[in-house]
């Protein structure tokens, strides 16, 4: 969510746009100095301080508030789950209501590490606040799936993630002097299943180096990737560093449970590397099954594809071509335009009146 956030900041800033992005504190929220950075000049950025949930959100509803009153025309648009049902509840009514524009990325009764009943629950909840907000902005076909058939909700539009592809690596040869790689990237998370990765390293740590790109918890990390997987945990990885490493590998594997729309995953693609990943929203948007990679419904399947593609050179090769012939759709360039266009139909902003033109 991070990188999506500041893309579209970044972007909309850059076309003129005047852009505020507020939010509050959490453990994994990078260093004030990288965020300002990361943002450029020309955003403001506004943290609110606080102790607790509670106290963070009420200041997050001031502020977001205070921007409305000196500029009505502003468009919220929310992209944390707490962050989101809270404005949207203080906030989402009369007329302001219509200025409010909400991007889930990842819907959160999507989660399997909760009950049914916690679901359920978020299930509801998220019908109840869709109607507290001009509509939802999405990330990818599978999630308008969801809000269109599970929640019933019909004013969305979708917007795909995308990546700076001018901070893209050239890719590496493939095949190292150490064999061929396999890596995936992210947090150590249950969302990410990091079991299904270990497994995956365990039955093919002779074919293949398996490497785990990012850091977790020690728990998670003792729990899933313990010193005796025979997956490699790099540690917290600069951006630039990551995706050098990932340029490096050979196949990119994504085992995630969930997903919005992963841009770690979009990245590999547009690096030039085949992916093999689970059958879970956002991974089957990003991966074309049998031209740019494999989607899978099994771990029996994952170990089986990865596995093609260790042994086959050429095939990966030429879906690693093909991976790199979708990299415009992915460009973050259209980005700005996109999410205007999308305010607009959600009615967030005024449509723009094209004299003569008809609308479909």
């Amino acid at each position: 969510m991070y990188q999506m956030l500041i893309s579209i900041a970044r972007q909309q800033a850059e076309a003129g746009v005047e852009v505020v992005v507020i939010a509050s504190r959490r453990a994994d929220t990078p260093e004030l100095d990288r965020i300002l950075t990361d943002l450029g000049e020309k955003v403001t950025y506004l943290e609110v301080s606080g102790v607790g949930l509670g106290s963070q959100l009420r200041q997050l509803v001031q502020a977001a508030r205070r921007q409305l009153v000196r500029r009505p025309e502003t468009v919220l648009h929310l992209h944390s789950s707490w962050a989101g049902a809270a404005l949207r509840l203080a906030l989402g009514w009369g007329r302001t209501r219509q200025r409010i524009v909400y991007s889930p990325h990842g819907f959160s009764f999507l989660r399997e590490d909760l009950s049914r009943t916690r679901r359920l629950l978020f299930t509801a909840a998220e019908t109840v606040l869709a109607r507290r907000c001009s509509g939802l902005l999405l990330a990818s076909e599978s999630e308008t799936s969801l809000a269109r058939n599970t929640l019933h909700i019909k004013r969305v539009a979708i917007v795909e993630n995308t990546v700076d592809l001018g901070t893209l690596p050239a890719r590496v040869s493939r095949l190292s002097e150490v064999g061929p790689r396999v890596v995936t990237a992210g947090r150590v998370t249950y969302q990410k299943a990091p079991w299904r990765f270990s497994a995956l390293a365990d039955a093919l740590h002779e074919s293949a180096r398996f490497e785990w790109l990012g850091d977790g918890s020690k728990s998670a990390k003792d729990a899933w990737l313990s010193s005796e997987s025979a997956a490699q945990v790099s540690g917290w990885l600069a951006h630039a560093e990551l995706l050098r490493r990932v340029a490096a590998a050979d196949v990119f594997v994504m085992t995630s449970l969930w997903e919005g729309m992963p841009v770690a995953l979009i990245e590999a693609q547009c690096l030039g590397l085949p992916a093999v990943v689970t059958n879970c929203v956002g991974n089957r948007d990003v991966v074309i099954h049998g031209v740019t990679g494999y989607v899978v419904d099994s771990d029996e399947e994952l170990v089986l594809r990865v596995r093609q593609l260790i042994a086959d050179p050429d095939q990966a090769e030429a879906m690693g071509t093909a991976a790199l012939a979708q990299r415009a759709r992915f460009s973050e360039e259209r980005l700005a335009e996109g999410v205007e266009s999308a305010y607009r139909r959600l009615g967030a902003l005024p449509r723009v009146e094209v004299p003569g033109a008809m609308e479909r």
